[in-house]
């Protein structure tokens, strides 16, 4: 089966304790952020791609456990409710990330 896919981006917050992924679709902004577990090395606006099969209402009112590896040239990011982000990048320090995030829409 294969969902839909959007362009976006994925980066951190100034101290890397967030995980900030964003995407548009149909002209309106969604925004996943995720508060890590601990701190990683801060980065900016690596481009990415989001795959999801969900409800635009879902997207909008969900909080969700998400998992993941950022790489030294890509980013995976997989949240337990089933979407994804993809991504390349430049990182010299990689790590495996979890936590938990919310969304939000406009």
């Amino acid at each position: 089966m294969s969902f839909p896919v959007f362009p976006g981006t994925i980066k951190t917050n100034a101290n890397g304790s967030q995980l900030i992924c964003e995407f548009t679709s149909d002209n309106v902004k969604y925004v996943f952020t995720g508060n890590l577990n601990f701190n990683i090395k801060p980065f900016e606006g690596a481009f990415g791609r989001f795959e999801y099969d969900m409800e635009d209402e879902d997207i909008a009112a969900s909080e969700v456990d998400f998992h993941g590896s950022i790489g030294q040239e890509d980013i995976l990011i997989r949240l337990d409710s089933g979407e994804v982000f993809k991504g390349g990048i430049e990182y010299d320090s990689p790590a495996e990330v979890r936590g938990k995030g919310s969304w939000k829409k406009g």
